[in-house]
């Protein structure tokens, strides 16, 4: 389960969660959830490899300060049965 938003008012239930979006305050509770990544790095969980990279809300453009990136999110992309999916979270560039 990837971001549970939490005005979600049905009961989720799920193994792990990834979160782009920062701390689990921000999630739905999940039931019988295992782990919760919400850092990047590599994972890998019944046997499907996970990757996760930082990226920003938005880009520096001429007119932000220099060295602003926005807020932290992250890029969570894994393969399953030969897909390759993606998630982009908040991506602002």
């Amino acid at each position: 389960m990837i971001n549970p938003d939490k005005s979600i008012k049905t009961p989720l239930k799920g193994d792990v969660v990834l979160s782009s979006i920062g701390p689990q305050e921000e999630l739905a509770e999940v039931k019988d959830v295992k782990k919760v990544f919400d850092w990047a790095g590599e994972y890998e969980i019944s046997e499907i490899p996970i990757v996760g990279l930082n990226a920003w809300t938005r880009s520096r453009g001429a007119e932000e300060e220099e060295g602003s990136k926005g807020d932290r999110t992250i890029i969570f992309g894994m393969e399953v049965d030969k897909f390759r999916i993606y998630h982009l979270g908040g991506l602002g560039h």
